[in-house]
């Protein structure tokens, strides 16, 4: 595949866009190439008008991991299966020596927005053998790649845990990655790494923690715990006493813990989520600027555009025509010829 430069590359790298679409999304590969690079990274976001199913492909055995947003989902093997809800995570194997068994289902009328993390065997065992020795503690899933083979669907299907803040948060970073372009194969990978790393392993018992270790951790499961519950309720954010006690501490140790963490305070973190998600909806071409407006929480369309011109750079009325500014906030250059 070649680069922007025109020179090849094992990869391909591309920042996805909105899809909302019937049946599958179109593009949904983000970064990799999993016959090449042996990792594959992919954002999808559809509705269909009927159940929507499809096999595994089974030419090469890997592992997957799913990060489900919204909607519901279900990943059959044989007499096996387990399903998402929205906000959770899963993962399972995909072994080519256990033939044509293996079927996903995603509910129509429902908008699914998901990603998918797939890495190849070869990849994995690159990244986990040492010395010619496995890592301690690895998942029945993660071992039965590695061996080629499972005696068990525990093997084949992993576990749906709900989702943490952070890995929320990594699948909108997927369309902006935090990084220069020319550093956004390394932050890919290495995202898809740490992933790996908190979801192939078995977590070990629980070690006494110091008082200090302690408290930075309440502190940081607090900001995330709190950031969730605003983006959950854009259209009726619950005031600052409420949300302090949602996350069990006091609202000025709140507002000041998540300044420390986020480097914004909350009204100003409220304000960049709703307007971030204002400009999908105006780019979608599903809403105007009055319902975006009230979707996001505004009652007043002069504060609604004003906050907006400040967060986005552009008059709301605007955005959905200046090409430019869309394809910069959903993350790709426009096309120069303006086609």
């Amino acid at each position: 595949m070649a680069t922007q430069s025109g020179r090849s590359t094992n990869f391909s790298l591309r920042k996805p866009t909105l899809t909302l679409a019937h049946g599958i999304g179109t593009e949904p590969q983000v970064f990799g190439n999993l016959a090449q690079l042996g990792l594959s990274i992919e954002e999808h976001d559809f509705t269909s008008e009927s159940d929507h199913q499809w096999g595994a492909d089974l030419h090469s055995s890997r592992l997957e991991i799913c990060l489900n947003l919204s909607s519901e989902g279900e990943v059959r093997f044989g007499k096996w299966q387990t399903r998402y809800s929205a906000r959770t995570l899963g993962h399972h194997a995909v072994l080519a020596t256990l033939g044509n068994r293996f079927q996903v289902r995603r509910p129509a009328k429902q908008r699914h927005r998901f990603a998918i993390v797939k890495f190849s065997r070869d990849f994995l065992l690159r990244c986990l053998t040492v010395d010619g020795k496995r890592p301690y503690g690895l998942k029945p899933t993660a071992q039965a790649l590695l061996d080629g083979k499972t005696k068990s669907h525990e093997g084949v299907i992993g576990t749906v845990t709900a989702m943490t803040a952070g890995q929320e948060a990594l699948v909108f970073q997927l369309r902006e990655p935090p990084v220069s372009l020319g550093a956004q194969g390394l932050w890919f990978q290495s995202k898809a790494l740490e992933l790996a790393a908190q979801v192939f392993f078995t977590p070990e018992p629980a070690r006494p923690e110091f008082f200090c270790a302690r408290q930075r951790r309440l502190a940081r499961e607090r900001v995330d715990a709190a950031m969730l519950i605003l983006r959950d309720t854009l259209q009726e954010p619950p005031p600052l006493e409420e949300l302090a006690r949602r996350v069990g501490c006091s609202p000025f140790y709140l507002s000041r813990i998540f300044s420390q963490h986020t480097g914004c305070t909350i009204p100003q973190y409220l304000r960049r989520v709703r307007m971030e998600q204002a400009a999908e909806l105006l780019s979608s071409g599903g809403y105007n600027v009055t319902e975006a407006a009230f979707a996001v929480g505004y009652s007043s369309l002069g504060h609604f555009s004003k906050s907006f011109c400040e967060e986005i750079g552009c008059c709301p009325a605007l955005f959905p025509g200046a090409r430019a500014l869309v394809e910069r906030f959903r993350g790709r250059p426009a096309s120069r010829n303006g086609r």
